[in-house]
């Protein structure tokens, strides 16, 4: 077996035990996703802020190609507008910065 065999079902295995359904507006089945929120730091003028920052990882097999405005809805309903470029880890997963939005 290829070590990118090895990282596909490494990679599969994670989603599937830490992931949800999530519903990637234009693709279809719906997908595997990871929602992460995690808190970041930036300049505030001489100090620093807290901000929240909210993250969904998919695996470029299941979304090839995300974009700065895409839309995902996860299991419970919430649904999430992608607000930044996607980026794309060694492992293949996509890195999403969203926000939730109203439906």
């Amino acid at each position: 077996m290829s070590f990118a065999g090895a990282v596909d079902r490494q990679q599969a295995a994670i989603f599937r035990s830490l992931g949800e359904d999530g519903v990637w507006a234009g693709v279809t089945p719906p997908v595997r996703i990871i929602a992460k929120v995690r808190d970041d730091t930036e300049p505030f003028g001489s100090s620093r802020d807290v901000v929240t920052a909210r993250f969904v990882r998919v695996r470029k097999s299941e979304v090839p190609s995300p974009a700065d405005g895409d839309l995902v809805t996860r299991e419970d309903g919430t649904l999430l507008k992608v607000i930044a470029q996607p980026l794309l880890d060694a492992k293949r997963v996509w890195t999403c910065q969203v926000t939730e939005v109203a439906p």
